[in-house]
């Protein structure tokens, strides 16, 4: 009945935001579309678009609620830890067992926001 159609995020600077989710994850730079709150820079990560816009001025981006963090599913987690060990990203959580056969972390992007890493057995 439904799918996804993006996720969006508020960022002081969305081409910061957008280059660093390019270099953590791959993703891909879709747009840059000029909005009335200033500029949006739109990626496709893991097949899903995420909209970074421009945070209007004074507001405090992270004050709005809703979305905690998204999960990457991976079938190379060592790989995908080692690379982001590389380039220095911070760990939130460290690479742990959640339960049995489910390896999880957390890594910080930028503004604050969150993503976790899951692999599956």
């Amino acid at each position: 009945m439904f799918t996804l159609d993006h996720l969006h995020c508020w960022s002081p600077n969305p081409e910061a935001a957008a280059q660093a989710y390019v270099d953590m994850f791959a993703a891909e730079r879709v747009a840059e579309i000029n909005t009335a709150n200033g500029l949006r820079v739109v990626v496709r990560l893991a097949g899903q678009l995420i909209y970074i816009e421009q945070a209007r001025p004074g507001e405090v981006a992270s004050s709005r609620i809703g979305l905690e963090h998204f999960a990457l599913a991976t079938d190379a987690f060592d790989a995908v830890i080692a690379d982001l060990r590389r380039k220095q990203v911070r760990f939130l959580v460290e690479p742990k067992q959640a339960r049995p056969g489910v390896r999880i972390a957390f890594v910080e992007v930028p503004d604050g926001g969150r993503v976790e890493l899951v692999e599956s057995a």
